[in-house]
Formats: structure tokens, sequence, C-alpha cells
């Protein structure tokens, strides 16, 4: 019936290549998530005959979802909002503890203040043990 794609751009350019580019993808996921939570954007997918939901790609997360029905249509664009769902979207899923915090720091104090979190040397750490840890 329909299809949505993503409504919104929201691609975070590096400055003077200050960020890493594992720090913007995590910013990007940040962005897609709140642009998602405020229904600026939806996940892709698409609707049949009886206005059920389903996602166009699944993931692991997606696994325990419930199979949408005429009751209830929509369970799997609920999950497809979710910030595990947009982490594995961008593939940065093993980072959902930083990405939960720049995303409690961009919706707080904006994009400036979510950068400089994500170039702090305490996240930076992090970031490098869990992509070691992999």
């Amino acid at each position: 019936m329909g299809t949505y794609q993503h409504a919104v751009q929201t691609q975070v350019n590096p400055v003077d290549g200050a960020m890493s580019l594992l720090s913007a993808t995590i910013l990007n996921c940040a962005k897609e998530y709140i642009s998602r939570q405020e229904r600026l954007s939806h996940p892709a997918g698409t609707f049949d005959n009886a206005k059920r939901f389903s996602l166009a790609e699944k993931y692991p997360c997606c696994d325990d979802i419930r199979f949408p029905s005429r009751r209830f249509p929509y369970p799997e664009m609920t999950h497809g909002r979710s910030l595990q769902h947009v982490a594995h979207e961008f593939g940065v899923a093993q980072h959902l503890k930083i990405i939960r915090q720049a995303t409690n720091r961009l919706k707080k104090h904006g994009l400036a203040d979510a950068e400089t979190f994500l170039r702090s040397p305490r996240v930076m750490r992090q970031l490098l043990e869990a992509d070691l840890s992999v």
C-alpha cells in the first residue's frame, strides 16, 4: 500500500577532521533517533492491505517483536523508532550507552555540547575499548 522512506536529512559533516568517523556516525544515529521519536522521519517499511506495517530491514534486535495483526498493526513501526533498532541501522549497536548519552546532550544542550562530549578523552577511550573487544 504505502512505503516510508527517511524524510529528514540528518547527516553531520566532521569539522576539520576533529571528529572521528565513528563519532560522526554516533551523532548521526542520535539525530535520526530524535527525528523518529518526534515523528519527523519514519522507519523504512511498507503497509499491507490491512494497514499493518512491516519493516523493510530486520536486524537481530527485531527477533522478539510481535508480528503485526489487524488488532495491533504497528509493533514493528514502534520498534523501528527505538534506539536499539536505529543503532543497528547505523551499525553502532555496541555503543548504545554512548549513543543514549549523546542523545540526551543533543536534546538538552544542542549540537555543540554533543560534539564536545563525543570528542572527550573518556568517550574516545570507551569507543576504542569497545571496538577492540569485538
